[in-house]
């Protein structure tokens, strides 16, 4: 399903991506379990250009399912991505839930790493870039040094 989807430019209703999101885990999820959005972003949340509203309904529903229990994680992508928008979104702590990639082919290393934990959260995510190569050295963390360098370096 999710190798299916094609990426296409333009606008971002996130807001409601997050309350479709809970609305499946309300039906499909027990409480007792670990529930988690995943937000995807390669922008800023808006409808149309210069769109002052849909940023606030993003953190509106984000915070929504934070009072529930879900774990939100933010994750965006590339040079557009707003990363006020995403601390709003992440749950807490902030710097575990939230962090940049540079490209959509930096995506499959950290859902790697997010995959393999119990519940899921990205170290060091706030301040690492997530550039993904065969392996670096430069990086101090085993992960890193397997998977990826920051793109800052």
């Amino acid at each position: 399903c999710i190798d299916g989807i094609v990426y296409t430019r333009g606008w971002t209703n996130t807001g409601q991506g997050i309350a479709d999101a809970g609305g499946q885990l309300d039906l499909y999820s027990t409480a007792s379990r670990t529930r988690l959005i995943e937000v995807i972003t390669d922008g800023r949340a808006q409808l149309w250009n210069g769109d002052p509203v849909t940023t606030l309904t993003t953190r509106d529903m984000a915070a929504l399912q934070k009072a529930k229990g879900v774990i939100v994680i933010a994750i965006g992508v590339g040079a557009g991505a707003d990363k006020e928008e995403l601390q709003a979104m992440a749950s807490e702590p902030k710097e575990s839930h939230w962090t940049t990639l540079g490209s959509f082919t930096s995506l499959l290393k950290l859902s790697e790493a997010l995959a393999e934990a119990c519940v899921p959260s990205i170290q060091d995510g706030s301040i690492r870039r997530w550039e993904c190569q065969s392996k670096d050295d430069r990086s101090t963390d085993h992960w890193c040094a397997n998977n990826c360098y920051d793109g800052d370096g």
